[in-house]
Parts: C-alpha cells; sequence; structure tokens
C-alpha cells in the first residue's frame, strides 16, 4: 500500500543584500516551510510572513546555494538561501 509522505514545518534562514538589508534591518530572515516548497511558494510564505517587504514591492533574485534560482525549484532547510535586490553603484578604476 502506498504511504503518503507526511508534510514536516522546519525554520528556514534566509539571507537579505542591500536594500533588503536595509529595509529589514538585518542580514536575515526566517520562515517555517514543509518539504518540497518551490521558490515560488518560499516567495509566497516571505510576504505573508513579513507583509510589509510586500508593501514596498522591492524586486529581488532568489538564489539557491549560490545559484539563481527559477521560480519551480524545490528547496530544503538545508539549502542557502539569498534573497538579491538589484544592485548599482561603485566605479570602476
Amino acid at each position: 500500500m502506498y504511504k503518503e509522505e507526511e508534510s514536516v514545518t522546519q525554520s528556514l534562514s534566509i539571507k537579505l543584500f542591500a536594500s533588503l538589508r536595509q529595509t529589514m534591518n538585518s542580514d536575515e530572515i526566517k520562515i517555517e516551510i514543509t518539504n518540497k516548497t518551490t521558490v515560488s511558494q518560499m516567495k509566497k510564505i516571505i510576504f505573508e510572513t513579513f507583509p510589509d517587504l510586500k508593501k514596498l514591492n522591492i524586486p529581488f533574485i532568489v538564489a539557491v546555494n549560490h545559484k539563481y534560482a527559477t521560480d519551480s525549484i524545490v528547496i530544503n532547510t538545508d539549502d542557502e538561501i539569498a534573497l538579491i535586490p538589484p544592485v548599482s553603484g561603485g566605479e570602476l578604476s
């Protein structure tokens, strides 16, 4: 008989950079996810957990284990997750 896998909720740490770090006044946020959570689902959880972040409408790219990730990528709680907004500045010399 087929046994369905249980949904287990675990804490996920997410690193913040640039304007997101300034907005949240922290370099990291934590959310609760279940196994088989996609990047798209994670974004939804972030915006539900931190509604001010959604109101500010700061665009960002998600990186999973130092690689840019599409919305369909499944994440694990031991993955390194980062939210990276567009950045500019600096003068090349």
